[in-house]
């Protein structure tokens, strides 16, 4: 049987593939994007993207990048949080609250847990599966966690160190959509920068 990809395969993998996509979506805009808007009847997009100077499509080249960090990087988030779905039984060692701050406030309640794999023992720290909306509330909860207590752990078998308590991460969707529609924006761009370079 295969092993399962680890999150660095996984990223490396999206990423050559984005790339690739991406010099496609550059070539057939430089050697086809004029024909095919005007036969898609967009030759009037065309006529204004020959008005743009070359030297405002190298900057905007040089800027697209950029794009597919952001893109990619929330598609590798998403799929490698979907995966992780897999249950095994661990044991709370240490818990402690950490303090998160944003637009709002909130605090996690972390443990240190340890819990077996193939017959091989792993310790790994992680957030318990909700948040708590106050200090007291996280204390109130951590007063309940116990050394020795059990825990479910969800892993992803590529990753095992890498795990969730009580629940696995919520469906990513989100994640996933947003990535999905950045990455498709700088495919975009860059064949309308192709065309520019062509007409």
């Amino acid at each position: 049987m295969r092993r399962p990809r680890s999150d660095r395969e996984i990223l490396m993998l999206l990423a050559t593939v984005v790339a690739v996509l991406a010099l496609a979506s550059l070539a057939s805009g430089c050697f086809a994007g004029c024909a095919a808007l005007s036969a898609a009847g967009l030759a009037w997009l065309a006529a204004e993207l020959a008005e743009i100077p070359v030297s405002s499509a190298i900057v905007g080249l040089v800027l697209t990048p950029l794009v597919f960090v952001v893109g990619v990087g929330l598609l590798w988030k998403g799929i490698c949080e979907s995966l992780m779905r897999t249950e095994t039984a661990g044991t709370i060692m240490t818990s402690r609250i950490r303090e998160v701050g944003g637009d709002s406030y909130e605090w996690h309640v972390v443990s240190r847990v340890t819990y077996h794999l193939d017959g091989a023992m792993h310790v790994a720290e992680a957030e318990h599966a909700a948040a708590c909306p106050s200090e007291v509330a996280a204390r109130q909860r951590q007063a309940r966690l116990k050394t020795g207590d059990p825990v479910r752990v969800f892993y992803r078998p590529g990753e095992p160190g890498v795990v969730r308590l009580d629940a696995p991460p919520p469906r990513t969707r989100t994640l996933l959509a947003v990535g999905a529609w950045i990455t498709c924006t700088g495919f975009i761009v860059l064949f309308l920068t192709g065309v520019i370079f062509a007409c």
